[in-house]
């Protein structure tokens, strides 16, 4: 189990250690453990909420909405690593 520097997880960490569990090759977005929704019951992949991420970009980075939104479509949402990929 994965463990920050306190002793407390945020829900996107512990759903985060539950994938793992279940797919040891799932792929996750850096920074944004906050926005997974949880997992594909199918696929067994992570699945992230696309509005949370641009919300993290807007506080965290600084970014305008459009900006985030932006950089989400062109830097995040189009990767393709195989089957292992995040939806969004």
């Amino acid at each position: 189990m994965r463990m920050g520097g306190g002793s407390q997880q945020s829900m996107g960490d512990k759903i985060l250690d539950g994938i793992c569990d279940v797919n040891p090759e799932a792929i996750f977005v850096e920074g944004f453990n906050d926005a997974i929704l949880g997992m594909h019951s199918i696929r067994q992949v992570v699945i992230y909420d696309m509005s949370t991420i641009c919300d993290i970009m807007v506080e965290r980075d600084g970014m305008g909405m459009d900006e985030a939104e932006e950089f989400f479509h062109f830097n995040i949402g189009c990767m393709s690593m195989g089957k292992n990929t995040p939806l969004f």
